[in-house]
């Protein structure tokens, strides 16, 4: 099943108090197909997750 393994790491990330961020890229809100992600190992979801990922790590760079 696809996202079964971060299904479980999603929530133990939590309940650990583990700050972090979860995205799934096949699983978009309801109504919301970014880029055409499909949740497959394809360009559309690879683009999707780099412009979603990209300020999220300048960030963590820029940090304090």
């Amino acid at each position: 099943m696809p996202g079964a393994a971060t299904d479980r790491f999603h929530p133990a990330l939590n309940a650990a108090g583990v700050p972090h961020h979860c995205e799934m890229y096949g699983r978009p809100l309801p109504g919301q197909k970014p880029f055409g992600c499909d949740g497959g190992h394809n360009f559309s979801c690879w683009n999707y997750a780099f412009y979603d990922v990209l300020p999220r790590r300048l960030a963590v760079l820029d940090g304090p």
